[in-house]
């Protein structure tokens, strides 16, 4: 926290030319991105839900209501509705960055949040959080999924490889202690 990141993400857009930006962040800070945006972009921004029908390059949405916009990525066993399944206004469009605030709001491969952050159409995919990792090193994949979806397709690949598991006879299933010390260095 007050690292700068919010400044940094801005100057790195104005420096790549960006003009169809997407930004999910929590409530709290959609007002320091729009005084930022203003500040270190020539870019113009808009809040979803708030206006109307957004006529600005930066585009910026609550992680709550992210799925209302965008459609719920299928994973796994999880049963989705006929309505979830359905291209939302954010997937008609082909964004430069979409840019995860906050990011490990994403953890779970089970939100419908993180699974409608999935289904966006991006060039680029920046995930900013000081805190990646809330519980376990099992929180890491879902952002990872993300960020490079062909690298990371499977959780349990990545748990079998990258952390240290026992078995929990309450839950009668895996629980994650740590991370693999055998691939620290990966």
């Amino acid at each position: 926290m007050g690292a700068g990141k919010t400044v940094q993400a801005c100057a790195a857009l104005e420096h790549m030319g960006a003009k169809s930006v997407l930004i999910v962040c929590p409530i709290s800070v959609i007002g320091s991105w729009q005084d930022h945006i203003a500040e270190w972009t020539s870019l113009t921004s808009a809040v979803v839900g708030k206006d109307e029908i957004p006529e600005a390059n930066v585009w910026i949405v609550n992680w709550e209501s992210l799925k209302s916009y965008s459609r719920v990525s299928g994973y796994g066993s999880m049963k989705l509705t006929w309505e979830e399944r359905q291209n939302k206004m954010f997937n008609l469009i082909k964004w430069d960055v979409v840019i995860a605030d906050e990011a490990h709001r994403a953890k779970n491969h089970r939100a419908k949040r993180t699974r409608a952050l999935w289904s966006l159409d991006t060039k680029h995919r920046w995930a900013m959080t000081g805190t990646p990792i809330a519980n376990n090193p099992g929180d890491l994949w879902s952002l990872l999924r993300w960020v490079s979806p062909a690298d990371w397709r499977s959780r349990n690949a990545f748990i079998t490889r990258y952390c240290d598991t026992s078995y929990n006879p309450f839950t009668e299933g895996w629980d994650i202690a740590g991370f693999n010390e055998l691939r620290w260095e990966e």
